[in-house]
This record gives structure tokens, sequence and C-alpha cells, in this order.
């Protein structure tokens, strides 16, 4: 598949507005900078994935 694939369609103002919304918020500095430390081999540990995996866990009984 290619990197990039136009597409043309329809759509209203307010759809209009919320997509350009969402594409100014896919373009924040925090996105860089959490880039970055990956980059720099800043990742969770596996401890750490385990917990916040864990913390998805909402089945009656389970904790």
């Amino acid at each position: 598949m290619p990197a990039n694939v136009s597409l043309s369609f329809r759509v209203d103002e307010q759809t209009v507005r919320q997509l350009d919304r969402l594409a100014e918020a896919t373009d924040r500095e925090d996105i860089r900078q959490a880039l970055a430390e990956a980059d720099d081999g800043g990742f969770a540990t596996d401890e750490e994935m385990a917990e916040t995996f864990a913390s998805f866990d909402h089945r009656p009984g389970q904790r």
C-alpha cells in the first residue's frame, strides 16, 4: 500500500472542523517529544507494561 493515498468525499462543515482539529492535534509537540524519547530508548519495562495491561482488566472478580 502506498504511503499516501488521496481521498475525495463530501462532508458537512462541522465534520470539516473536527477533522481540522484532529489534524492539528496529531502535530503536537508532545508527540514529537515521545518519538524522541523512543528514539533514545525510553521505553516502558516489561513490568510496567504488565501493570498497565492489568489495569485494563475489569472482569468481575478479577483485579
